[in-house]
């Protein structure tokens, strides 16, 4: 856990809910000197008050430990960049990536199997 990040992300949230440093305080039951100490990285949230400050902030308790909302991210892709459709007609599932290429999915048994390769403008066949 990095004490600066943690602290970052605390008064990102805070701000974003329009909540001043003894708002937040009152509603989790520290000092607003508390508040200020873990949002400079002076230290943290003790384990009993990070719950409870994670449901006030609407946040998750892991995003708050490791300083970050984007934990899932991953190296290789992101599903959040891909949109998926079903063809009424003839039920194929088809991927579409944010930059607009297609890759054309195909039910078989309990898995997908990939019909045509990213890139492909014409991915919508008839199975």
């Amino acid at each position: 856990m990095n004490q600066i990040q943690t602290g970052q992300l605390i008064r990102q949230l805070r701000l974003a809910r329009r909540m001043t440093q003894r708002t937040l305080a009152e509603r989790i039951g520290v000092t607003d000197k508390a508040v200020s100490k873990w949002e400079r990285g002076c230290g943290v949230p003790d384990v009993e008050t990070l719950p409870i400050l994670a449901d006030v902030l609407q946040a998750d308790v892991k995003a708050l430990l490791s300083g970050s909302l984007d934990e899932a991210k991953s190296a290789s892709g992101n599903l959040r960049r891909v949109c998926f459709f079903v063809c009424p007609v003839c039920g194929n599932v088809i991927a579409v990536r944010d930059d607009g290429r297609h890759l054309l999915l195909r039910a078989q048994g309990t898995a997908f199997e990939a019909a045509a390769a990213f890139g492909s403008r014409t991915a919508h066949r008839r199975a």
